[in-house]
């Protein structure tokens, strides 16, 4: 008998005290190519890049390497704004 009274107490003990479960439709969340946030670091994080990349001749290895990561960085943010993360 005690047991059945503790595993009851302790089981409304969880439910009560359990955290609600947050709902993304309450507005609070954004999608990322929705946010400013998230389009503002990416505007961020390709100007860094293309400040760096005017430093170096057209065609220079150094040149090629960061405009390859311009596009990925692009890429990035691309798969990050259509994977509907909030």
């Amino acid at each position: 008998m005690k047991n059945k009274i503790t595993s009851l107490l302790l089981s409304t003990l969880l439910i009560v005290m359990a955290p609600n479960l947050c709902q993304a439709s309450t507005g609070v969340l954004v999608d990322c190519e929705k946010s400013p946030g998230f389009t503002k670091r990416l505007n961020a994080t390709v100007k860094k890049l293309e400040i760096r990349l005017k430093k170096y001749e057209p065609g220079t290895p150094p040149a090629l390497a960061l405009q390859s990561q311009i596009d990925q960085t692009k890429e990035r943010f691309d798969r990050y704004g259509k994977s509907n993360l909030l």
